[in-house]
């Protein structure tokens, strides 16, 4: 699968912006362990078909000249992170032999441990969710995220909206887009 983030970085120019993505891309293994590769510049949302499969810095966008459409991307994101979480809560909902209160019930009627009485699945499938939902829920950086700030090593964009009301800084704000597949 294929995913669209904008990684948020303060730099002097959209080249340095892009240079400093694709470098922690690179070398920083644990800002990005959960994809297996990734188009810098936008890959299949690139604005130019011609880049699908390369990368390229042009559509990098600055603050100071589209801030409009820099909000806009941020708070898609940001919607698109809770759209998630309520999937999430309804998976739980609709499962309801795979939610952990249930497991609970099951493991509490017995005194061994693996409890032969859970099933593997019911065990993972609560798991999963609930380890999903936790990561949305303490920014952790995912494939739901949809933004990161590299600055501040995040998936939180509060220090991004603080940056943005620093008159001094906000016109040094990018989104390099990334093409993630994981």
């Amino acid at each position: 699968m294929h995913t669209l983030h904008h990684i948020a970085v303060q730099a002097e120019s959209p080249e340095q912006a892009f240079d400093a993505v694709k470098e922690a891309l690179q070398s920083d293994q644990s800002f990005n362990n959960w994809s297996d590769w990734h188009v810098l510049g936008g890959g299949r949302w690139h604005s130019n078909g011609d880049y699908q499969y390369e990368d390229d810095p042009s559509d990098v966008i600055c603050f100071k000249d589209n801030n409009e459409m820099f909000f806009k991307i941020v708070s898609n994101a940001l919607l698109r992170r809770q759209g998630h979480l309520l999937d999430l809560i309804q998976c739980m909902k609709e499962n309801p032999e795979s939610t952990l209160y249930r497991v609970r019930q099951k493991f509490m009627k017995t005194e061994v441990w693996p409890n032969p009485l859970i099933e593997k699945e019911e065990i993972n499938m609560s798991l999963h969710y609930l380890s999903r939902m936790t990561d949305l829920l303490v920014d952790k950086y995912s494939s739901e995220s949809g933004v990161y700030d590299l600055t501040e090593r995040t998936a939180d964009v509060r220090w991004l909206r603080q940056r943005l009301l620093d008159e001094d800084i906000c016109n040094k704000q990018y989104l390099v887009p990334v093409d993630f597949h994981f």
